[in-house]
């Protein structure tokens, strides 16, 4: 009897110790509710803006749409969001791959691929603590 309640408690203390939210954690949290992608592609332009709010798709032929943020799936270095929004659909991929804006030649620190309904747009992504590399945008 007394092995099984040595052995519960010490299951009690662990499993409520591993539970716990870290300072870390809560730190990683709100770095990445301040954290916002600011997107572009060229030919046709477009631009996009991520933030912990929403995205904001922006196109020169299919105008602004709007969806709400939904936290990104991550795989290594890659995010990976997906939302709708008034029956479109938006998924944007961003990798950890520097990118290099075909028109002005400035240098970013991701490359990201926008799959919205049935269009596909490629180009590159900075946050607002990274930002590009020479060239103007």
């Amino acid at each position: 009897m007394k092995k099984w309640l040595v052995l519960f408690t010490s299951s009690v203390i662990l499993f409520g110790l591993g539970c716990q939210p870290s300072a870390k954690s809560s730190q990683a949290t709100s770095a990445e509710q301040a954290l916002t992608y600011t997107c572009a592609g060229n030919e046709p332009f477009w631009s996009m803006q991520i933030s912990a709010k929403e995205i904001v798709f922006n196109h020169m032929d299919l105008g602004k749409s709007v969806y709400p943020y939904r936290a990104p799936y991550v795989e290594g270095t890659t995010k990976i969001f997906s939302t709708t929004a008034n029956g479109s659909s938006i998924k944007v991929i961003i990798e950890t791959i520097p990118c290099e804006d075909s028109m002005s030649g400035a240098t970013f620190p991701f490359m990201v691929t926008v799959e919205r309904d049935r269009d596909t747009f490629r180009g590159c992504a900075e946050t607002n603590l990274e930002g590009r590399k020479g060239g103007e945008r």
